[in-house]
């Protein structure tokens, strides 16, 4: 990743500044200089990076550089990570005004809130980096390895194992696709939650499937959309989401459509799913308006056209569509997404707009 930054910077014209080591890096912006500092993570048994000494690095290169050239200078430090930075070392970097930390492991750009919002559009170039499928520097074969870590999200991959096991045990006991059966095995209905009092339902329901197809339709749109959501908002934060998207899904449809047909029995998890597609689009949204053209690329193009492909199928794997469930968990997921995200939205916007004043 450091050499993919070192190749972007010549590209906008940045030129080195400390010979054949390439980590100072500058250019004449018109009325002013911009000047960046690169610091790779040292390697095992070098001694870890003071972020203090590195200000006092670059405060010194500016000096020169605004002797030099008699005109402001601004700066950029840039921390590069593979390992989760120390809570000590984050403190310090998020402490200073012009550094952010580039998380290689993650494939993520951390940026606090009194930090710089953007560098001369240098941050749309790095997130593009980072979302990229080659953004790592790696051999072809390692990149299709990086490839399938983007479906390695704990927190996601529990929750398709407890959709998968459920179902093996049902089909072990009965016929999932008995709508009889499915109520007497944890599935939502009139009768069951509102007339015996079994509210557990709510949450229970959205574990269970109609049949194979029913469970495959939603597994896998679970695994690309359910991941890309964990990568980008950790784990405490998506399965808030996740379960929370499920049980607002599962009321929707108990008050909306079983309420009609006390009949009824509903199931599965594409309450859950369209809550994670919900989530994901007020990322993109919030992106878009505070961060410019990184927005469909933080959450993906393959994560885009699963989503566009899930809502316009609605559900069709299953034996009956609920789309009031499916309204309910994309709501749900807007609405959690807000209340996690959205407060730190408004606050960068506000910051931006203010700086422009």
């Amino acid at each position: 990743m450091v050499q993919r930054i070192k190749n972007t910077l010549k590209q906008l014209g940045y030129r080195g500044a400390d010979g054949g080591r390439e980590l100072i890096w500058y250019k004449d912006q018109g009325r002013e200089y911009g000047i960046i500092l690169m610091i790779p993570e040292p390697l095992p048994g070098q001694p870890a990076v003071s972020p203090e000494r590195m200000s006092r690095v670059l405060a010194e290169e500016e000096r020169k550089l605004m002797i030099s050239s008699s005109r402001p200078v601004r700066s950029l430090m840039l921390f590069f990570s593979r390992q989760l930075p120390s809570v000590s070392m984050v403190h310090e970097i998020a402490a200073i005004r012009n550094a952010w930390i580039i998380d290689c492991r993650d494939r993520r750009l951390m940026i606090f809130e009194n930090q710089l919002e953007d560098f001369y559009g240098l941050r749309d170039h790095i997130e593009d980096l980072l979302a990229s499928p080659d953004g790592e520097e790696s051999s072809p074969g390692r990149e299709r390895k990086e490839d399938w870590k983007e479906f390695l999200a704990p927190v996601n991959l529990t929750m398709i194992l407890i959709n998968i096991l459920a179902f093996v045990v049902l089909g072990f006991l009965g016929d999932s696709l008995d709508p009889f059966f499915m109520a007497e095995h944890g599935a939502a209905s009139w009768q069951k939650i509102v007339e015996q009092g079994q509210y557990w339902r709510l949450l229970t329901s959205g574990f269970l499937h109609f049949g194979g197809s029913h469970l495959f339709h939603n597994m896998v749109a679970l695994l690309v959309i359910g991941s890309r959501l964990e990568k980008l908002k950790g784990h405490l934060t998506y399965f808030i989401i996740y379960i929370g998207s499920e049980v607002v899904s599962a009321t929707t449809s108990l008050l909306v459509t079983l309420s009609g047909d006390r009949y009824s029995v509903s199931a599965g998890a594409s309450g859950a799913v369209f809550g994670v597609i919900g989530a994901l689009l007020c990322i993109a949204v919030m992106d878009s308006l505070g961060a410019g053209k990184a927005a469909k690329r933080k959450v993906g193009r393959i994560s885009f056209l699963f989503m566009l492909g899930f809502a316009l199928v609605g559900g069709v794997a299953s034996p009956e569509i609920d789309q009031a469930a499916h309204i309910g968990g994309l709501i749900a997921g807007i609405v959690l997404m807000l209340i996690t995200e959205g407060g730190r939205f408004l606050f960068r916007r506000q910051k931006k707009e203010g700086g422009r004043a």
